[in-house]
């Protein structure tokens, strides 16, 4: 019995439980924490907070760029791989930016409560068709910008026409979540 309790309360243990479920926990902490606990307790818990989410392994390295760059050196590319790195670059940027302009309609469709519990906590609002299949429907609609630089308006107006929302509480997602986990573990 008493070893159970040491294995539970090791560091090991504690650190591959919050690798693990960090954004899960990090998804309840609304649910978890009362308002008044929030009030009296704001900068206690940002503390912890920030100290959970920021902790580092002494066995996990960096990966940024200087010590890359010391432990492997220049890279050298192929004109395949380059070209391949900057289409990709590319389309990251191109939907980067296909966000940024839709992102205040995304925000000013948000409903007054839950489509699935009518909580009016902690809503987060999603869109029914992702970007990428949207921005392909919208190529197909106005082929002539495919190469060309993005009419800002038309994207805009083709957003607003043909998108739909649905508004959720972080509670329902994280149910849904769970569900789907467990459906794959199942199958």
């Amino acid at each position: 019995m008493h070893d159970g309790k040491q294995r539970i309360t090791s560091e090991t243990f504690r650190y591959k439980f919050l690798n693990y479920n960090r954004a899960w926990l990090v998804q309840q902490l609304p649910s978890i924490l009362t308002p008044r606990t929030l009030r009296r307790s704001r900068p206690y818990l940002i503390n912890q907070l920030q100290r959970v989410l920021s902790s580092k392994r002494g066995d996990i390295s960096s990966d940024s760029d200087e010590d890359m760059q010391e432990k492997f050196g220049a890279v050298a590319l192929t004109s395949a791989s380059r070209e391949i790195i900057r289409w990709w670059l590319s389309k990251a940027k191109l939907r980067l930016r296909l966000r940024e302009i839709i992102q205040p309609l995304v925000i000013k469709a948000r409903a007054a409560q839950c489509q699935v519990c009518l909580s009016r906590k902690h809503l987060q609002v999603d869109y029914v068709t992702s970007i990428d299949d949207m921005y392909e429907i919208f190529l197909e609609e106005f082929p002539e910008q495919r190469n060309a630089e993005l009419d800002q308006i038309a994207w805009k107006s083709f957003w607003m026409k043909r998108q739909q929302y649905s508004t959720t509480c972080l509670s329902c997602i994280a149910k849904a979540k769970e569900q789907e986990r467990v459906e794959v573990c199942v199958t």
